[in-house]
């Protein structure tokens, strides 16, 4: 994880503040160390932080670390993406996507 794009580490304990509560949008990635499909999927959503930085917060999360968000959301498959706006999940994303499909979908809903 790249600390100069800003993504913030969410867990269990802080997921509610730092997206359920959060004004701007958010981008959530949900991850795992071992998960190939997202390592492909990092750069592409690196190039969506540069490009949005300050319009969307954005998030990552390792499912091997916070059960608790996995359950409450229903996800198995890796990687997933889900898009907060005003603490709704509007949109998420599952397996891989082409960089200009997934960039497309996100600023849908700015």
């Amino acid at each position: 994880m790249e600390k100069n794009l800003g993504y913030i580490k969410l867990t269990d304990a802080n997921f509610e503040r730092e997206v359920l509560k959060c004004k701007k949008p958010v981008l959530v990635e949900i991850t795992a160390e071992w998960c190939g499909c997202c390592h492909i999927m990092k750069p592409i959503i690196d190039k969506l932080a540069i490009e949005l930085e300050g319009k969307v917060k954005f998030g990552v999360v390792d499912i091997e670390e916070n059960e608790k968000v996995a359950k409450n959301y229903g996800l198995s498959d890796l990687p997933i993406m889900l898009f907060f706006k005003n603490g709704e999940l509007v949109d998420h994303i599952i397996g891989l996507i082409s960089q200009k499909d997934f960039i497309n979908r996100i600023k849908a809903h700015l």
